[in-house]
């Protein structure tokens, strides 16, 4: 699966190599994507009558569902944003409006910010806590570039 292309701008999807001796399924080791990992890890550990294929697919399509319900109203927003930093190009390494502009609209949709990490310029940690979130939830991680 190729990565979308927003002017220069990547979403990495990361797979992790599956051992076939090891019985029990873990992030480090599974075919699968983290996302799709996480809820295979839940179901397996459900008391459900339904089969843990039924309950994954069942959950990605409610996962879908929120995608398509979220992804139009924010569209705009994001043509507008990927428009906005391909008309101002910068120098690799030096993407401060790029920077500021991402952050700022993730900001603007309850993520937390922290700018500069390890004291980069160009770079920054976006966070969003869930209002459900305790020490049981799961993180999911993007890196985008």
């Amino acid at each position: 699966m190729s990565s979308p292309n927003f002017h220069g701008h990547h979403l990495y999807q990361f797979h992790h190599r599956y051992d076939e001796s090891d019985d029990e399924v873990h992030p480090h080791n599974s075919p699968f994507s983290p996302t799709f990992q996480l809820a295979l890890n839940e179901i397996q550990s459900d008391d459900s009558a339904k089969s843990p294929t039924d309950q994954l697919l069942e959950r990605e399509r409610d996962w879908f569902s929120e995608i398509q319900a979220v992804l139009p109203t924010i569209t705009p927003e994001l043509r507008d944003l990927s428009v906005r930093i391909f008309e101002n190009p910068e120098v690799g390494g030096e993407e401060r409006l790029a920077c500021q502009l991402l952050s700022d609209f993730l900001a603007s949709h309850d993520f937390t910010i922290e700018r500069e990490p390890a004291e980069m310029e160009t770079a920054f940690i976006a966070t969003y806590e869930s209002p459900h979130y305790d020490e049981h939830s799961k993180v999911i991680g993007f890196f985008a570039e």
